[in-house]
């Protein structure tokens, strides 16, 4: 099904694929990005003359509509007439006040075995004090899982307060997994690894792996309860330790001059012109095909997924290596290649995320950055209810890629 562009309070079909089926009806209901709505065709004009546009009958559906404004969605008729529809939605109804809670909520049910049992996706935050509950810029944790009877739930995000928070909640909830022998996909928004070259720039063994960079961040990362860290000083220390070049980190806090971190510069050095790379392969794929995803190495502005990196991957370390999940845990494409172990439960796959690798759907939550992971959750379930997961394991196939591709620098799972 082509995607349209959401544009206004109302349905113009004038502009639509489905013009010609539904501008005689007087009733409507569209799928729209998964949504059951209902719509009433609006009356002609004082003049007479027709409207090219259909009315919501249901207020929840106009507000999750708006919340959809400039998204690339989805829209089928499912059925359209001059009788009043019955239609049972099956979506939760929304309490705009209460940003934590689902817009939407479509029903999706596994038949045969998936791949995985739970999903858990994070949008992780750099912030340097606790986040305020509800806002962007804010750590979100959406997460699914089958009922007994193949039934996906999908709760409402959590907002943690602080990455220490997010850990602990984390952990909890991929332990009670494990519990259940369980399969359980997860996947944070940030780099698991570097570009290619960093690594021995830094002097890492055996020319630097994902685990070796992963050990350094570890070993050098402080970040407390309350999200006080040392990421820009660290990044000022590793620049500093390669003396060919300036950089590559960049990007400081405004009120803060070069005299306090000598080795970071403010705005991108030139040193990507030859002396290490920007982007690592997989953004690079991403950016040729339309797609705008960010250097590592940038730690502030907008977009920026410099200071996430840094402070996650030692979370990441924790979780891959908590005692009682060591034995299950693997990280894609680090440990397994190019695809996803069928046999092993209980069983943890870190993956990375990023939004812009799926389509999102903006209306499953007030705030952006929980709709984004809810997203995930859903894409997800869907490929795997219908068996196609599997191949995004291995969206590189038929790709030269280098072998530093899966042992440093990593991969992003989406479309």
């Amino acid at each position: 099904m082509p995607l349209e562009i959401v544009r206004d309070n109302q349905w113009w079909y004038s502009r639509s694929i489905h013009r010609t089926r539904v501008e005689q009806c007087r009733y409507l209901v569209l799928s729209i990005g998964g949504r059951h709505c209902r719509l009433i065709h609006s009356d002609a004009g004082s003049d007479g003359r027709p409207t090219h546009s259909f009315k919501f009958l249901d207020p929840t559906d106009r507000d999750y509509w708006i919340a959809l404004r400039e998204t690339a969605v989805e829209i089928e008729v499912i059925e359209c007439g001059n009788k009043m529809p019955d239609c049972d939605p099956a979506f939760r109804k929304p309490d705009l006040q209460n940003p934590t809670q689902l817009i939407e909520a479509p029903r999706l049910l596994r038949k045969t075995i998936t791949l995985f049992d739970a999903y858990i996706f994070v949008d992780w935050s750099a912030s340097s004090t606790p986040t305020r509950s509800g806002k962007e810029d804010s750590i979100w944790i959406a997460f699914g899982a089958y009922d007994t009877e193949g039934l996906l739930i999908v709760g409402s995000p959590i907002n943690p307060l602080t990455r220490y928070e997010a850990q602990a909640q984390i952990l909890e909830m991929l332990l009670n997994h494990i519990r259940s022998n369980h399969r359980v996909l997860i996947g944070f928004d940030f780099p698991y690894g570097y570009p290619a070259g960093w690594y021995t720039a830094l002097g890492l063994t055996n020319n630097g792996s994902w685990q070796d960079l992963w050990n350094l961040l570890v070993q050098l990362i402080s970040d407390n309860e309350e999200n006080q860290n040392n990421r820009c000083e660290i990044a000022d220390s590793l620049n500093a330790a390669v003396n060919e070049f300036t950089g590559p980190y960049w990007s400081r806090p405004n009120n803060i001059g070069p005299e306090t971190y000598q080795a970071l510069p403010a705005k991108k050095p030139a040193c990507f012109m030859n002396q290490v790379r920007e982007f690592r392969e997989i953004e690079l794929q991403l950016r040729r095909s339309g797609k705008t995803p960010n250097s590592v190495w940038q730690l502030f502005g907008i977009g920026a997924v410099g200071s996430q990196a840094m402070l996650g991957i030692p979370v990441l370390h924790r979780l891959y290596n908590e005692f009682q999940l060591k034995s299950c845990s693997q990280v894609w494409p680090f440990d397994t290649g190019w695809l996803c172990p069928h046999e092993n439960r209980p069983f943890v796959l870190h993956a990375e995320i990023w939004p812009g690798a799926i389509t999102v759907t903006r209306g499953l939550h007030a705030v952006k950055d929980a709709a984004q992971m809810l997203s995930y959750v859903y894409w997800a379930a869907r490929l795997d209810i219908f068996g196609r997961l599997s191949a995004r394991f291995n969206s590189t196939a038929g790709l030269e890629l280098p072998i530093a591709v899966h042992e440093c620098e990593g991969w992003i799972l989406g479309d």
